[in-house]
């Protein structure tokens, strides 16, 4: 039976002779973090969604049919060809066999069981260590962010940032550790507000009006695609009309969407639709791609180890023709060929996705805020940092650009793999429990408690 083989081997492929596909079974559940596995399609599992994987030798639409024991056959796809195919499947039953196929092969269908899902407590330690995380990714980038986007945007940081107080490139940290909260922590709690609200079926619109809550009169707060959406909220222009801005391909979206995979755990596709949602309000296509993909990344965490599987399987949530898509196979295979140097991968993806794309901002001559190249630096510290969360936020910040964010996301995201008790006390201690969001945003507490936050987001996931 193919689950017995995954258990014993890792993976287990299947030939299917009507087409030429190889199709791999990974149930991420039983895997631990090894060498590059994913030379070919993979297969995903959680509780509640599957992830299937092929390729095949010329460029064809995605479809393969599952059901559950005996029942009906129901298909799955996308219409747009492609050789790379990556198809999730939702709503699926914790503890149920299930058969797959391919549409058009004459093998016999694999079977799988889907695993039970998380405790309650493993559920709590995860969302607490993603937000954790998240805190602690965005302070280590934070006295970093101005030099990585502009003095040091053409080249990473020549020495690994591995502290708060650390130095590299003779840049120093510049801000005190939390005493700053920025963007990337304040709009993600501006989420858990209109969630506590209005629960996960909140609409772009309630969330706009939360923004316009909190957020107008703090124009000193606001980067990039954020103004033009406050903007556009006051004169009566929702989304997703607000995200069609002169940033809209910026990261603003995907820095900050990370709890829609904390709220979703091992359901990418619900957590990709939240995501979607909240990105409306201030980005548009390849900005509303990356926090589609980031939330799928986080949702992914809590029910694998083996980040290459994660980066594939994330992939399900983007067209075939997205940028995002792109950038995170190829930066696949150039991870699998220098699995030990980021920053050969770091060069090319210097090299193809931000060379000529570098813009002027704020009087600089030039900086790398675009959604695409930071995602790429996300996945190099998920990918080369293996799963160990003080090496994977030090690449990520390491790697320059926007430095707070990327760190950040890989924070959150390695956090939920790993869970709170295997972050450091060296990360925790020094942030004093503090939340400080004093004057950041309006009618909000000056201080609040850390954990009391990350408390209130798993809270609301338990909904």
């Amino acid at each position: 039976m193919i689950a017995e083989d995954v258990e014993r081997h890792g993976e287990t492929r299947t030939v299917l002779s009507a087409g030429r596909l190889l199709v791999w079974l990974l149930l991420a559940s039983a895997c631990r973090v090894g060498p590059p596995t994913d030379r070919g399609p993979l297969l995903l599992l959680t509780p509640f969604a599957v992830v299937v994987g092929w390729e095949t030798g010329t460029a064809q639409p995605s479809s393969l049919d599952i059901r559950a024991a005996e029942g009906a056959w129901r298909t799955v796809g996308q219409d747009h060809p492609t050789r790379e195919h990556v198809v999730l499947v939702g709503g699926l039953t914790p503890r149920t066999r299930y058969s797959l196929r391919i549409r058009g092969a004459a093998d016999a269908a694999p079977t799988f069981v889907t695993p039970a899902a998380l405790s309650e407590e493993e559920l709590h330690e995860r969302v607490l260590g993603g937000w954790l995380g998240k805190v602690i990714g965005n302070e280590l980038g934070l006295p970093f962010e101005e030099a990585g986007l502009f003095e040091h945007c053409r080249a990473p940081f020549s020495e690994d940032i591995s502290r708060y107080d650390g130095e590299s490139d003779g840049v120093r940290g510049r801000v005190p550790v939390n005493h700053y909260v920025n963007d990337d922590t304040g709009l993600l709690f501006l989420s858990l507000l209109t969630v506590e609200a209005h629960g996960r079926d909140f609409t772009s619109r309630q969330l706009a009006e939360q923004w316009l809550l909190h957020m107008v009169g703090h124009d000193q707060h606001l980067w990039c695609a954020e103004p033009f959406a406050i903007r556009s909220f006051e004169g009566g222009v929702w989304p997703p009309e607000s995200g069609r801005n002169p940033y809209s391909h910026h990261l603003d979206a995907q820095m900050r969407a990370d709890i829609w995979g904390w709220l979703a755990p091992g359901r990418p596709g619900s957590a990709a639709e939240m995501a979607r949602r909240d990105a409306s309000l201030s980005n548009d296509g390849e900005g509303v791609d990356g926090a589609a993909f980031v939330a799928a990344l986080v949702s992914g965490a809590f029910y694998t180890t083996k980040p290459r599987n994660l980066v594939r399987a994330a992939c399900s949530v983007l067209p075939p023709e997205s940028l995002h898509r792109r950038i995170a196979l190829d930066v696949l295979r150039w991870s699998a060929a220098s699995p030990q140097d980021w920053r050969t991968v770091w060069h090319e993806v210097e090299k193809k996705y931000a060379r000529g794309r570098y813009q002027p901002h704020d009087g600089h001559a030039e900086s790398m805020i675009l959604a695409g190249p930071n995602a790429a630096n996300i996945l190099l510290g998920v990918l080369h940092g293996g799963g160990d969360f003080s090496r994977s936020i030090s690449i990520a910040v390491s790697a320059s650009w926007d430095t707070d964010c990327n760190g950040g996301n890989v924070g959150a995201i390695v956090g939920a793999m790993v869970g709170e008790e295997a972050i450091p006390a060296r990360w925790i201690e020094p942030l004093h429990d503090e939340f400080s969001i004093r004057d950041f945003y309006g009618g909000l507490p000056d201080v609040l408690s850390i954990r009391e936050v990350g408390e209130r987001i798993d809270r609301a996931r338990a909904r």
